[in-house]
């Protein structure tokens, strides 16, 4: 696979919800300590291997939560208030309508906040975003393999 990139993408990563309700489904055997901050840890990895692809020019992080926003922010990333506050897909239209205005030619990309150990993959990010260049709306299939 061709994994240099044509054209830098502006990466949207999106939403991040308030630290305190992230990853509900971890259940009560994990409890409310440590669930916030495995979303957040989920989130640094998936922003920081973001960044260091060469193919991505920036990320935007959509959140309400201050603390879910600091950390990002620190990486080099975007962070903008979820203005819509009406779930996933109207965070995903207004992060992509904001990454627009900041650079109108640079082709928007969602990529979830929760990516675990997303690290150290910049050239996977790299060839995900290479290979949907040419259309207007894609999506790619979950690895066969596990990112680490």
């Amino acid at each position: 696979m061709h994994t240099e990139p044509t054209s830098r993408w502006s990466l949207v990563v999106v939403p991040l919800k308030p630290l305190h309700l992230a990853k509900s489904r971890l259940g009560p055997g994990v409890g409310g300590v440590l669930r916030p901050r495995f979303a957040l840890a989920f989130a640094q990895d998936t922003v920081r291997a973001a960044l260091a692809s060469p193919a991505v020019l920036d990320v935007t992080v959509v959140t309400d939560d201050p603390a879910a926003g600091a950390q990002p922010a620190a990486l080099g990333a975007h962070i903008v208030p979820d203005v819509p506050a009406d779930g996933l897909n109207a965070a995903l239209a207004y992060g992509a309508h904001t990454a627009r205005q900041a650079r109108p030619d640079a082709p928007v990309a969602a990529l979830n906040a929760d990516l675990p150990a997303l690290r150290g993959r910049p050239r996977r990010a790299a060839g995900v975003c290479c290979s949907t260049t040419t259309h207007p709306w894609s999506s790619t299939p979950r690895p066969s393999t596990p990112v680490a």
